[in-house]
């Protein structure tokens, strides 16, 4: 009796809905913000019924005028099912596809199974007197639930375990027979599948073969085919793209490259909403074809999101490098391309977070999973911290700039980059030296392009065998030559030359003077023609320079003269001639005037 009853409502409605199909359309048009009733199961399970019979309507109005429109309105009566069912684990991007694919689920299943006398199913006042929080429609593991929190408290809806399993259990029903005869859709999953879009014509579908219109990742099959070819297309321009502003990148100058950069996102955002417009009102997916489509289209979205986004920092970066209104001194250009790269990764970072949590990926627990993996890597990368926390210090104390020549150490050249690990330094014989930023701050840097002039000091050693006089005219001539070079700053004591000692094998002269200018090139230049002068004069005195030598007398050794030597000693004191006491020792006598000097030049 009580399927009786319900398939007695149902022909009635269906009867109301068929004879007047516009009536429900105009009944929603006077409050179309009216939520369906969802105060029990019964009321539940009753709004769905008379909401599928309202949908029904819908689609075969669009069915006699495929139009943008009626095509609009077929969709929005679907997606008012929406509020009937749990939606709190389902991702907030594929939400609509799931709403659609529960009520094509839903609304089939209700089609094949025996429904229970309505009087039977719970209202408000059994809900409240028997203190439910949970029902099941009988014969079924359909489960309905009632919301405990949020605005919609106190609402009865279809648990998320059953929004889940409905296409599965809609798989099941599929060999009953349609209880409802006198309905015009008897299978709402089939009206999904072969519903399209106004744009496509249906009779180019019916020219298919036959095997096209196979269910392949639940829908037809050539709907597989277009959206694969259409992600392919897409990722083929926008490699082409790529590959051809790359070479306009490079001849451009730095903002310019960002804004070129910016470019391929940018495109990809049209390719991206003309893909999904098309997929969405013309080819329409269903199943779990719209599911990958939705899930394709809403990460390919936020990559290029933080993709944009990480470009136009960068842009903004060079825009104020480049500025003429922003004055040098208020930055250095280095550490503002520095921050800008912080900022922009971190921002990307975080672009991606929200990403994931459009696809049902929680950010909050991907968020402490990076700081975890954050704290661990930091762990094991402390020197990469070291390096970073490096770059920081020197930017901010700033020993030297990009374009400053430094000496490193026992290396010496020009600094081209100050990076966020290391420092990179352009040699004189054109090597690139990478230091890491750590060893840079604890080490000694002398900057040349900061000192106010340049140090000439050199040392010049002529032979033993040069004069007093032949010294003193030498050092007047270099010290008047040093001062008529017009690079050298002269004053009361500078430049100055003098007699500075006795090395090893020369006699030292040590000239000092200041080059009037910063530059490492030509200071090397007023350097060489300086000490040509300085060779020129030791030249024009008559001397040379000397270089390491040894000098070995070979004569004979007598030995120790022995204890005798005392009173012979003692003997020479008292007779006052100290000069005329001789040692006798056996062997030959050679005189003084007779040793053999011999010069062993190293």
């Amino acid at each position: 009796m009580s399927n009786r009853l319900l398939m007695l409502l149902l022909a009635v409605i269906a009867t109301l809905v068929v004879a007047t199909p516009l009536a429900a359309a105009e009944g929603e048009a006077e409050n179309p913000l009216e939520p369906l009733d969802s105060s029990s199961p019964r009321a539940t399970l009753q709004a769905f019924v008379e909401q599928a019979a309202v949908t029904e309507a819908a689609a075969l109005a669009y069915r006699s005028n495929r139009s943008l429109a009626a095509q609009r309105d077929y969709f929005d009566e679907v997606n008012r099912t929406r509020e009937l069912f749990d939606l709190t684990e389902v991702a907030a991007a594929s939400q609509e596809e799931v709403v659609e694919q529960s009520f094509v689920s839903l609304a089939d299943i209700l089609l094949r199974i025996p429904l229970p006398d309505p009087a039977s199913m719970p209202d408000a006042d059994m809900v409240a007197a028997d203190e439910l929080t949970q029902w099941t429609l009988p014969g079924t593991e359909i489960t309905l639930r009632v919301l405990e929190e949020g605005d919609r408290a106190g609402n009865w809806v279809f648990t998320p375990r059953t929004v889940a399993n409905l296409p599965g259990w809609r798989d099941e029903v599929e060999g009953l027979p349609v209880r409802a005869e006198d309905r015009a859709i008897t299978d709402w999953r089939r009206n999904s599948d072969f519903s399209i879009g106004p744009l496509i014509p249906v009779a180019l579908i019916d020219t298919l073969p036959a095997v096209a219109n196979d269910r392949f990742f639940g829908s037809p099959l050539w709907k597989s085919v277009v959206a694969v070819l259409g992600g392919l297309l897409i990722a083929l321009l926008v490699v082409v793209w790529y590959r051809w502003i790359g070479r306009r990148r490079g001849t451009a100058g730095a903002a310019h490259s960002r804004v070129w950069g910016a470019s391929t996102p940018v495109l990809l955002f049209v390719l991206l909403w003309i893909y999904e417009t098309f997929m969405s009102s013309q080819v329409n997916p269903s199943g779990q074809l719209a599911e990958v489509v939705v899930l394709g289209t809403t990460i390919t979205f936020w990559t290029a999101v933080a993709w944009l986004y990480y470009e136009l920092v960068k842009l903004l970066a060079e825009w104020v490098i480049a500025s003429p209104r922003i004055s040098d001194q208020r930055y250095d250009p280095q550490l503002v391309r520095l921050v800008a790269r912080v900022i922009s990764i971190v921002g990307s970072f975080l672009i991606i977070l929200v990403g994931a949590n459009e696809i049902g990926i929680p950010a909050l627990g991907l968020l402490a999973g990076a700081s975890v993996l954050g704290l661990v890597v930091g762990l094991a990368a402390q020197p990469t911290l070291e390096n970073l926390i490096g770059g920081m210090t020197l930017f901010a104390d700033k020993p030297f700039v990009v374009g400053d020549y430094v000496r490193f150490g026992d290396d010496d050249g020009t600094v081209e980059e100050i990076g966020p690990r290391s420092t990179r330094i352009r040699k004189l014989d054109g090597t690139q030296l990478t230091v890491p930023n750590s060893d840079v701050v604890q080490a000694r840097i002398a900057n040349s392009t900061m000192r106010n002039n340049a140090l000439f000091l050199h040392t010049i050693g002529v032979r033993y065998e040069t004069t007093l006089e032949q010294i003193e005219w030498l050092v007047q001539r270099i010290r008047e030559g040093l001062r008529e070079h017009p690079k050298v700053e002269r004053d009361e004591n500078l430049p100055r030359v003098l007699l500075a000692g006795f090395g090893a094998s020369s006699i030292d002269i040590e000239t000092r003077a200041y080059v009037d200018t910063t530059s490492v090139h030509e200071f090397m230049a007023v350097q060489a023609e300086l000490l040509g002068m300085i060779m020129g004069a030791v030249e024009q005195a008559g001397t040379s320079m000397a270089f390491p030598s040894t000098t070995a007398y070979l004569t004979r050794d007598d030995g120790i003269a022995g204890p005798d030597a005392l009173t012979t000693a003692g003997a020479s004191t008292a007779e006052d001639s100290p000069s005329d006491v001789r040692a006798e020792e056996p062997g030959p006598k050679v005189a003084a005037d007779e040793n053999l000097v011999v010069d062993d030049d190293d």
